[in-house]
């Protein structure tokens, strides 16, 4: 009966062991699939602080720029205000300007040659008015040219940050549709 025990234990003892290997291998391949799982999962923790950190300087680009907008389209109202403010005074001074002409014709037409040339030169204005209003019309057309170009420059911005814009929201939109692929 000792003979049959110790033989049967032997057995149990060899069934046993080789359960005892198998379940070691297992473990040390759990092991190594657990390793590379925490690696997998490390890459991916920094991916996502990456993106994140990417995320934030965009918005904060994004927000950056939306104030400069803003900024842009005030300083085109104001400019726009004061182009057409500074073209309803050209006018004026055109208009003024045509009438003093249209006047001084008118009065030397009616005085003719029978006018005398004292009567001419009361209704004429003086020649240091006439060459003042002159200096102020060139200064004006240079102020409206000036302005003109401000509004020039600053549409062509306008419509660079608004292409820029554009472009941005493109590639981000497809840098999300390749990121959930």
């Amino acid at each position: 009966l000792h003979y049959i025990d110790f033989h049967q234990l032997q057995i149990e003892n060899k069934h046993l062991t080789t359960n005892i290997n198998a379940l070691e291998k297992e473990l040390i391949i759990l092991k190594s699939s657990s390793t590379r799982t925490q690696k997998k999962l490390d890459a991916l923790k920094c991916e996502t602080q990456t993106q994140q950190n990417l995320q934030n300087s965009k918005k904060q680009s994004l927000k950056q720029r939306r104030n400069q907008h803003r900024k842009l389209q005030d300083s085109m109202t104001r400019v726009s205000t004061d182009v057409s403010r500074e073209k309803k005074r050209r006018q004026e001074l055109v208009d003024a300007a045509a009438e003093g002409e249209e006047a001084s014709r008118e009065k030397m037409y009616d005085g003719g040659a029978m006018g005398s040339a004292s009567s001419r030169d009361r209704n004429m204005p003086s020649m240091s008015d006439y060459i003042e209003q002159k200096a102020v019309l060139y200064k004006l057309r240079d102020s409206i040219k000036t302005w003109e170009r401000k509004v020039e420059i600053a549409e062509t911005q306008s419509r660079r940050r608004c292409h820029r814009k554009d472009t941005d929201r493109t590639s981000v939109s497809s840098e999300r549709g390749a990121g959930s692929q």
